[in-house]
């Protein structure tokens, strides 16, 4: 309830507003990778700047954690894209309910280019 929405995904002042507030995490796995990618390429200043962007293009799987609330990742430095689980939910008595769950796979497609070779 701290960030407006109650137990039940609505928010506090209307209970009919049904909130799919996921998109509030998408900045905190951003920078949780970026401190992530730091922290590997030993990253001092800007003089690191390409040892960060080889370091975040080296990763691949993230795991669900505090860093990936939104669950678990896979990244694709060809791309700069990641990919996660989709969830497809409908209301359902007043409650935004998971009816579907899509792989990892599901989402992933072909890479058109490949900024590791920029």
């Amino acid at each position: 309830e701290a960030v407006g929405v109650d137990e039940n995904g609505a928010s506090t002042s209307d209970s009919k507003d049904v909130s799919t507030f996921a998109h509030m995490f998408g900045c905190w796995e951003t920078l949780n990778i970026v401190k992530a990618g730091m922290e590997s390429a030993g990253y001092k200043g800007p003089e690191d700047r390409s040892k960060l962007i080889e370091a975040v293009e080296a990763m691949s799987d993230m795991p669900m954690s505090d860093d990936h609330p939104q669950g678990a990742k896979r990244f694709n430095g060809k791309t700069h894209q990641t990919f996660g689980s989709q969830y497809i939910s409908k209301v359902t008595d007043g409650k935004l309910v998971v009816s579907h769950t899509t792989s990892i796979e599901d989402t992933l497609y072909e890479d058109e280019v490949d900024y590791t070779t920029q």
